[in-house]
């Protein structure tokens, strides 16, 4: 009887043991998660065949006159309502490649920001976003970070009084990113009907698919990150004038447009650049503090400024052609599941044009 009891007391401890243990890792940090959860299979041969023929795919780029005439206007806007006493022209400095020439711009958007319409405030918005991101990575003075301090302010406070911040579920409370990379992983390659397919000449699915996502791990839609259902029409639009008669969206769109979800993410969450050759270079994955359920766009370099380009999910970890830990993308246009970072940046690299890495903590 004595030995049947002592036997007893073992196995409830042994239990105990191990429930003490799944407990432990159950709750330990998500950098335990990063650290040991990552696949040990290698990048094949084939994989890095299909990163190159995405480099092709994922080419919505516009081209240089275009951004220049983006980037007069936004000049035009400044001219309108600044008191220009000394009679500078602000065209000229909004296209200029010099960093002091930008600051001054961006400086005089923050003074003239209240006075200008609604439609001329998103030109401002992108304009603002996008030297920002080349300026604070190339060029970081102190200038840059006080503008960028004060440019966040105000559109915080804009968010704030017409979408009421709190109703979104950026506090992350509501957010699931298991349901997101569920979501992710089920609907990479078989499209989900309810939402239109622009993997087609209309410019790509990429964003489009990153805010299904976003929005299926619990992220409220608002009056600009929205799409909505008019027909049944055109669920795959050839071009703006089939997508708007079946969807109905904000314009310009930050759910379908890279762009514009750059600029509007920017302001929920948390995010952190980084310079492409850095990121592919210098084993970042241990170095940054994202994780799966976070989102990743590549920004490309137009003329002077980063805008938003090409976006993704993290949906696993995994190893890259260079036999380092990686963060294992997927995402659309071209349709991909759990394809390592690294890989995907350098492709993209190598395809030419001038890139950066950029990271939301949406998780």
């Amino acid at each position: 009887m004595k030995r049947r009891f002592t036997l007893l007391i073992a196995m409830v401890m042994l239990l105990t043991a191990m429930a003490t243990n799944v407990f432990a890792y159950n709750s330990e940090s998500i950098e335990h998660e990063k650290m040991y959860s990552v696949s040990s299979d290698s990048i094949e041969y084939e994989d890095l065949m299909e990163l190159k023929e995405d480099v092709k795919a994922i080419n919505n780029d516009y081209d240089l006159e275009e951004e220049l005439i983006f980037e007069t206007e936004v000049g035009e806007i400044i001219n309108k309502y600044n008191n220009n006493n000394n009679k500078i022209d602000f065209r000229e400095k909004a296209t200029s490649l010099n960093y002091n020439d930008r600051e001054e711009v961006i400086a005089e958007i923050l003074k003239i920001y209240d006075l200008s319409s609604t439609d001329e405030k998103l030109k401002l918005d992108i304009y603002v976003r996008g030297a920002l991101e080349t300026l604070i990575t190339e060029n970081p003075t102190r200038q840059t970070m006080n503008l960028e301090k004060a440019f966040n302010s105000i559109y915080e406070n804009q968010y704030n009084e017409k979408d009421n911040l709190s109703l979104r579920a950026s506090n992350q409370d509501h957010f699931d990113y298991l349901d997101a990379i569920w979501y992710a992983h089920n609907y990479y390659e078989n499209y989900n009907s309810n939402y239109p397919d622009l993997s087609g000449p209309i410019g790509g699915d990429c964003a489009n698919f990153v805010s299904q996502i976003l929005h299926y791990g619990g992220y409220r839609t608002d009056n600009k990150w929205y799409i909505k259902r008019k027909n049944y029409k055109y669920n795959n639009p050839k071009d703006i004038t089939e997508l708007n008669y079946s969807w109905d969206l904000a314009d310009p769109s930050p759910w379908i447009s890279a762009k514009y979800f750059n600029n509007y993410w920017s302001n929920i969450v948390k995010t952190e650049t980084i310079d492409d050759d850095d990121f592919v270079n210098k084993n970042m994955f241990n170095k940054l503090n994202f994780f799966k359920g976070d989102t990743v766009q590549l920004l490309r370099k137009k003329y002077f400024s980063y805008y938003g380009y090409h976006t993704m999910y993290i949906t696993d970890y995994t190893n890259n052609s260079k036999n380092n830990r990686d963060f294992a993308m997927t995402y659309h246009t071209r349709n991909r599941i759990d394809k390592p970072l690294v890989d995907v940046v350098e492709a993209f690299m190598n395809g030419g044009g001038s890139y950066k890495v950029k990271f939301f903590k949406t998780r």
